[in-house]
């Protein structure tokens, strides 16, 4: 996961190949000891997967080198496959911290997957993908979200203190 946070591309593709291998190496013989089963979406003690890693770090190519693997998983299992939606034990997904750091050229890949995306998480402290795209002020996100939620989205309470998108705009 470091390599993801780091934008180490070369690593990133090698350690990857070689846990697919060594995974499939142990499903097919039983008896194959010490290695762990491969799961993309095993978080670190933060609840951080690769992807919420390479996010963080805004390291797009690390990124675009994973969102493939919502649909391909790389391998045959099921912990193969990324989850675009798992949540950071505070509650955020890797599309949340997306627009949060305000970064577009990351965030237009995330876009990409847009009906994959589940908008509607709310983080730990009850916060939307609208409430945190505010302070960002990336205004195509902004209406973006209000056009596909309509109402529902603005109005809701947004924080557990009961705030809504509304009153920060």
């Amino acid at each position: 996961m470091l390599a993801c946070e780091q934008g180490h591309m070369d690593l990133v593709e090698y350690l990857y190949n070689q846990l697919l291998k060594l995974s499939s190496e142990k499903r097919n013989n039983p008896g194959f000891e010490g290695v762990y089963e491969f799961d993309i979406n095993a978080g670190d003690s933060w609840g951080d997967a690769a992807l919420h890693l390479a996010t963080r770090a805004s390291k797009t190519k690390v990124v675009e080198f994973l969102l493939p693997m919502m649909e391909s998983g790389g391998g045959k299992g099921k912990k193969e496959i990324l989850d675009i939606n798992k949540q950071d034990k505070q509650g955020f997904s890797a599309p949340m911290l997306a627009i949060m750091s305000g970064n577009k050229i990351l965030l237009d890949k995330y876009l990409e997957k847009e009906k994959d995306i589940d908008f509607l998480l709310t983080t730990g402290l009850g916060q939307t993908s609208l409430l945190l795209s505010i302070p960002a002020g990336i205004v195509g996100v902004i209406l973006s979200l209000i056009e596909k939620f309509d109402a529902k989205l603005i109005m809701k309470p947004d924080t557990k203190a009961g705030e809504t998108s509304l009153m920060e705009l």
